[in-house]
């Protein structure tokens, strides 16, 4: 049965990976991996990456308080590093939804002591020149690879990882800073109950169950102030959150030819009056990010969707930036056929 939906889809061996105790991976392992030979002097894993950014922004010997984040960003990190006495200003970002370099070497950046850089949707920012801006006025720079897997060579002094979007897991993710050393958190503890009942209700046993449930719903508003603060919290990321995702990481790259067909079959039935986000394929996507046509609401597009089992999604919805309105991200996983691409595009010329 399909699995027309943006969440990772999980199995009982993820279940199993993360209660029981099998191999543990210290932090410095999971760095490792992810930075691809480049040298590292810290890594710290969160339980959520938000709290990674509180924390980084609290602990970071940073004169200049001000930071620039890219307008197309989720407002959640924005609000984190806010919390941690940050004043936040945006930056312009280019058609793929980017931090556009040419735009942040407009501003006035003598007081400004860091950027904030990600690579939306998996598609690589165009940090080699944002290196050189932030050199040029002495100012940090943070790259948040929370949608990428495999970023063949990281840029910034600090780097953070998802453990959960792009692979299904519960929650975790990881600071890694080039030089700066930062305190160590406690010992991980195990995942929370709610966690692990998140985990089931994304297999493919229960994800119809799942999804019915959620077509009776809203579809979802911002998080407040309040509720953002719960994800906030600068704890370890568990031991089983770390397991689960070494192993799934391992999967992803024997996986990718079967996700990869699906991905670029969008590219050839996307109806003509959506524009596709990326110009061309990439190696290291998130889902399928299109814009919707100026004429129409994308929330209700969504919503017509859901009516037909198709969950697509809103990514950074709360963002500042006017392109975030337009934005919806179809599904792509290894459940998927060709046919069920060609069965969304279809829905999508009707709604």
């Amino acid at each position: 049965m399909p699995i027309t939906d943006v969440m990772p889809v999980s199995d009982w061996r993820d279940l199993q990976c993360v209660l029981v105790k099998t191999k543990n991976y210290s932090d410095a392992e999971v760095a490792e991996v992810l930075m691809n030979g480049r040298k590292f002097k810290y890594a710290q894993s969160f339980k959520h990456l938000r709290g990674a950014v509180e924390f980084l922004f609290a602990n970071l010997e940073m004169e200049k308080k001000r930071v620039v984040f890219p307008k197309y960003i989720c407002g959640s990190v924005a609000r984190a590093a806010a919390r941690a006495g940050i004043k936040v200003e945006y930056c312009e970002v280019d058609a793929q939804g980017n931090l556009d370099p040419e735009e942040l070497g407009k501003k006035h950046l003598e007081d400004c002591g860091a950027v904030f850089v990600a690579h939306a949707f998996g598609n690589p920012a165009q940090v080699g020149k944002i290196r050189e801006i932030c050199d040029s006025h002495k100012m940090f720079l943070v790259e948040d690879c929370a949608h990428s897997l495999d970023i063949q060579k990281t840029a910034g002094d600090f780097v953070l990882f998802h453990f959960g979007k792009r692979i299904a897991n519960v929650h975790g993710g990881i600071l890694i800073s080039a030089d700066a050393e930062f305190p160590k958190l406690k010992t991980a503890g195990h995942a929370e109950s709610g966690e692990i009942f998140s985990l089931i209700l994304k297999s493919g046993l229960f994800r119809p169950i799942l999804n019915l449930y959620r077509s009776t719903k809203k579809i979802p508003e911002d998080m407040d102030e309040k509720s953002d603060k719960a994800f906030s919290v600068c704890a370890p990321a568990s031991e089983g959150s770390k397991r689960l995702f070494m192993r799934r990481l391992k999967m992803y790259a024997g996986e990718k030819a079967e996700i990869d067909k699906i991905y670029r079959a969008y590219f050839d039935k996307l109806p003509s009056h959506y524009r596709a986000v990326l110009n061309e394929p990439i190696k290291d996507f998130f889902n399928f990010p299109i814009l919707a046509p100026k004429d129409k609401n994308r929330d209700e597009i969504l919503g017509r969707l859901r009516v037909y089992g198709v969950f697509a999604d809103r990514i950074w919805y709360n963002s500042a930036c006017g392109f975030a309105k337009r934005v919806l991200v179809l599904p792509v996983n290894r459940h998927m056929s060709e046919k069920d691409v060609e069965m969304i595009c279809n829905l999508l010329k009707n709604v």
